[in-house]
């Protein structure tokens, strides 16, 4: 699996997420023929880490030959497991900064084209993503309190949060909690807590 932030994505293919949102494509209907290669060496055999190297050797100058405005945010960089806050910023820098019309809706606008998304969804997922790591520290305290998390990650209520929880991932947080604990399921949220850092329950661990 390969990740692209959405803006990425936009610059390396020419395409736009809001056309590819909410569906699965073939990868050879979209993807431009030199990154197509690439995704074909880094399935060729091989250790993975290798391949992963192999991957990133062949993107970076397909990367390096787009013509894209790059906006570094200052100071130490984060985790990158933890980064769709600081990318957000930095979005919201370069929307700000670019062409014509440089108004709080132009910038909206640019957003949503680049991204596929709203502001307001993407500064849902910012808000999103915190509430997660706070849910892995207070699981490794065994402290969980929903109403504190909520109240700590800018939900207006408990229930606003249970809301949003549902909406982006289709369960409550308690359901959440339990699947990432028992159910093979729920592989990516453990892998997102451990890419972070944080120790979580192996497969053969898992409740069957």
């Amino acid at each position: 699996m390969v990740l692209f932030y959405p803006d990425a994505w936009w610059a390396l293919t020419g395409v736009s997420p809001q056309d590819l949102s909410n569906q699965i494509v073939d990868a050879r209907s979209v993807l431009p023929a030199a990154l197509l290669a690439a995704c074909q060496r880094m399935r060729e055999g091989g250790h993975t880490d290798s391949r992963v190297h192999t991957f990133f050797e062949d993107l970076l100058p397909l990367w390096n030959d787009r013509e894209v405005d790059r906006f570094t945010p200052a100071g130490p960089q984060r985790n990158w497991a933890q980064a769709f806050a600081p990318w957000m910023a930095s979005l919201a820098m370069r929307a700000a900064g670019t062409g014509w019309g440089r108004s709080l809706r132009q910038s909206e606008r640019r957003i949503k084209q680049w991204t596929g998304w709203s502001l307001r969804k993407l500064q849902g997922s910012v808000r999103g993503e915190a509430a997660f790591f706070a849910v892995m520290e207070a699981m490794l305290e065994d402290r969980v309190d929903w109403a504190q998390i909520a109240l700590d990650n800018g939900f207006s209520d408990q229930s606003h949060f249970i809301r949003e929880t549902r909406r982006i991932t289709g369960f409550s947080p308690e359901a959440l909690r339990h699947g990432f604990n028992t159910d093979e399921a729920f592989w990516v949220y453990r892998a997102w807590a451990q890419l972070a850092g944080f120790d979580v329950p192996t497969t053969a661990n898992l409740a069957l």
